[in-house]
């Protein structure tokens, strides 16, 4: 079995030579992809001196996101005959230990995809540990405070039995293994979606498609949070919330299957939520500036 890794950088070149470094050391990795994904900074000139027999560096020629960044990649891997890619934000860690239970999982299972248990920065389990795709109606809840409060409250580490596959029906798109051919199979990635969703539409095309997911319990790699997406967007939520409601959107029209009546409620829920989030955003710039000007 030709195991790859793919990795693909934005602004994030310093991380992403790290964790390609260290993996194209892994005994099992036969590959290691990085894609640059038209980074806006001198990326493409750091990551290419990483470049080696093991180490493949390539550049998209303009950023279109995250699925279409992580496509590219796994074509690129295809023409390597890789047989389980791994496809990892630049801003994670995963020890030799843990990719090899995944890897060797893959031979002893039937398995389309398989990831392991996020640990944040902080050191604590990213929750729920047991992952779904949200309904409309959650998406709906979610616009709103209170509606958030109650769906934070369902989120559980759940029951996993050590060294036994619990199958799930979403994973996180931040690190997981999955079939090559499985994955060209279903078209990947969505590249209509630029950011945020990505994982709800691969897992719904697999689940379609009767390819199984599967969360291993004895297989934990590191995040930290978001500093992929920060590359992009910054820390203004406004913005990030924006992209967030663009991709919910399109899958509930495209996924989901709501109807037209379901999607303008959905709309104006976002509209509102936006308001708020930028009425927040710019009250916190306000604090910011007064705090500066304290000192």
């Amino acid at each position: 079995m030709t195991v790859g890794f793919s990795i693909l950088n934005y602004n994030t070149a310093d991380l992403t030579i790290k964790l390609a470094t260290t993996v194209s050391d892994y005994a099992m990795v036969d590959y290691v992809i990085v894609v640059d994904n038209a980074s806006s900074d001198d990326s493409w000139e750091k990551l290419s001196r990483i470049a080696s027999d093991r180490i493949i560096v390539v550049e998209t020629g303009n950023n279109g996101g995250y699925s279409s960044g992580n496509n590219f990649g796994a074509r690129v891997a295809e023409t390597l005959n890789i047989d389980v890619l791994f496809i990892s934000n630049p801003d994670v860690w995963i020890e030799e230990e843990n990719l090899n239970t995944v890897i060797r999982n893959f031979d002893r299972s039937d398995y389309s995809l398989l990831t392991g248990i996020e640990i944040r920065s902080d050191g604590s389990v990213a929750l729920p540990v047991i992952c779904h795709r949200n309904t409309y109606s959650e998406d709906l809840l979610d616009c709103f405070f209170f509606g958030r409060k109650l769906l934070g409250s369902k989120h559980s580490r759940d029951s996993l039995v050590p060294d036994k596959i619990r199958e799930i029906e979403l994973f996180r798109g931040s690190f997981f293994g999955i079939r090559l051919q499985d994955f060209l199979s279903v078209g990947g990635f969505d590249e209509k979606v630029f950011l945020y969703c990505e994982e709800r539409i691969l897992s719904k095309k697999l689940d379609s498609a009767q390819k199984k997911m599967g969360l291993l319990p004895d297989c934990k790699y590191h995040h930290l949070h978001s500093l992929s997406i920060d590359s992009v967007y910054g820390k203004r939520r406004f913005r990030k919330i924006k992209q967030l409601f663009i991709s919910r959107l399109f899958y509930n029209r495209y996924y989901n299957k709501v109807n037209l009546f379901q999607y303008l409620i959905l709309q104006i829920a976002m509209t509102i939520s936006l308001a708020e989030y930028g009425v927040v955003d710019g009250l916190d710039m306000i604090k910011h500036i007064i705090h500066r000007r304290s000192y």
